[in-house]
């Protein structure tokens, strides 16, 4: 990879050429000022490589589904799109507002227009991001010129976060954080608010714990639904934003119908109806169900933005422990409210191993066993009698990917899963299928634990084989008696 001044001298040997054949460039097609020019500018100069980039992605402009020109990624995560068009179409005329759009509906943060003699950049929730550009090339000569601004749309500064943090800086983006103490709020809000409005639609029917896991079902479904869509493997692009702007009186309804499509293309057990509890049988109200969702994406303070994609199942393990550490307690009047449960900490055992001590324990245990050559890895049995929130299974799972992807027989004998002739298993499946057990008291830390296993197995497929969940549902379960 070229050093920064090295792509500073090839980009003025672009434009002095750009600008020596002018009349040739502008003669162009779109599609070979692609080639010919942006190509050039990203790969060669940027440091993109092309197995970084997508073109031709599909994406939407509001209602409408699109084409947008090139999608650029950072581990498979889109960090912006890019629209161009002929040299000397004015990027006004279309492009700036198409590719904003694009970027909205993606919930991708950063659109660019460019023609090569004029380039855009768009932090799109920004307020009248159309007007108010992140940073403008008027004239070719103006990527010599700004050139430190150019340079944010390199590879090395994506991959150190650069351009992001230069926004927030400036107030046009605000903040991406992953799960914290501020989603763990308003998990406890909402809770309390569904509860009330359980009792309030069936009063007397369900008893507190009855209403705690209608909730906890309804968050992990909802919890799955954004990692998928952060992902961008959220099926037909459907979102929960579209429920947050439907008529109140539709959105449980509508939330439903998309638990429902969910079960049909990850049939995992987390969204079949009717199973284990009435959260398909209910109603909610309306408004509750927009605010949690409203919640999901952003914090109820305005100040952050929530970006299911680098969630850490460790972290999210954290949340739930804080979460299930408070219990509903039911007034006299059948309301529920918060209060700490220390008591129901003692009884359950409720507490969490921190990570650096998860670490060490798999570290010196199953990692030793691993390192002996002698040791069929495949047969390695791993049970958690206390599995909690499954922090010691993710981090035995982990430990278990990594050499088994590293075995080559085990890759030789992996069938890719996207083929359609051959939709069977992967490494990670199979790990989750023959090595990964657990058992726990608490029924709700057992549903956390599923929820943390599928949402490893969901990083790579559209679809989990059934027999994945017949052995989560039967691996990782209930002890009910000790």
């Amino acid at each position: 990879m070229i050093n920064k001044e090295q792509a500073k001298e090839k980009l003025k040997n672009l434009i002095k050429d750009f600008n020596s054949n002018l009349s040739y460039y502008k003669k162009l097609t779109e599609s070979d000022v692609e080639d010919k020019l942006v190509d050039e500018l990203f790969v060669n100069i940027l440091g993109w490589d092309k197995k970084n980039y997508e073109k031709r992605a599909k994406a939407r402009r509001g209602d409408k589904s699109g084409i947008v020109d090139y999608a650029f990624k950072i581990n498979e995560r889109i960090v912006f799109f890019l629209e161009v068009k002929r040299v000397g179409i004015p990027l006004e005329k279309e492009a700036d507002e198409q590719v904003i759009l694009y970027a909205l509906s993606k919930k991708v943060p950063l659109a660019i227009s460019t023609n090569f003699e004029q380039m855009n950049i768009f932090c799109v929730e920004q307020e009248n991001a159309i007007k108010n550009y992140f940073r403008t090339f008027k004239v070719p000569e103006d990527y010599i010129n700004n050139f430190s601004d150019l340079w944010f749309l390199s590879k090395e500064s994506f991959e150190q976060g650069l351009l992001l943090k230069k926004a927030e800086d400036e107030g046009r983006l605000k903040k991406r954080v992953s799960i914290d103490k501020v989603l763990l709020e308003d998990f406890w809000r909402v809770r309390t608010l569904i509860a009330n409005d359980i009792e309030k639609s069936k009063p007397g029917k369900y008893d507190i714990n009855e209403k705690d896991e209608i909730v906890q079902r309804i968050l992990d479904r909802l919890i799955f639904i954004r990692r998928c869509e952060d992902m961008g493997i959220n099926p037909e692009n459907l979102t929960l934003e579209e429920i947050k702007h439907a008529a109140e009186s539709r959105a449980y309804s509508q939330l439903k119908a998309l638990f429902s499509e969910y079960d049909s293309v990850y049939n995992s057990g987390l969204f079949t109806p009717n199973k284990d509890n009435d959260c398909d049988v209910i109603t909610i109200n309306g408004e509750i169900i927009q605010k949690l969702i409203g919640y999901l994406y952003e914090s109820h303070d305005g100040k952050y933005k929530y970006n299911f994609e680098w969630i850490d199942a460790d972290v999210l393990g954290q949340v739930y422990e804080q979460y299930l550490g408070k219990i509903l307690a039911q007034t006299k009047s059948g309301k529920a409210k918060l209060k700490e449960g220390q008591a129901h900490r003692k009884e359950q055992g409720i507490y969490y191993t921190p990570t650096y001590i998860v670490d060490y324990i798999v570290k010196n245990t199953l990692g030793e066993l691993l390192k002996d050559k002698k040791v069929d890895a495949k047969r390695i049995k791993i049970l958690d009698p206390a599995c909690g929130s499954g922090s010691f299974l993710i981090k035995a799972f982990d430990y278990m990917q990594q050499h088994l992807s590293n075995d080559k027989e085990a890759v030789q004998s992996k069938l890719d899963f996207q083929t359609k002739d051959a939709p069977t298993y992967s490494i990670k499946t199979d790990i989750l299928k023959n090595n990964i057990f657990g058992v726990d008291l608490d029924n709700k830390a057992v549903e956390i634990t599923k929820l943390n296993l599928l949402l490893k197995a969901a990083e790579r497929f559209r679809k989990l084989p059934s027999e994945l969940d017949n052995h989560i549902s039967w691996g990782i379960r209930l002890m009910a008696q000790c």
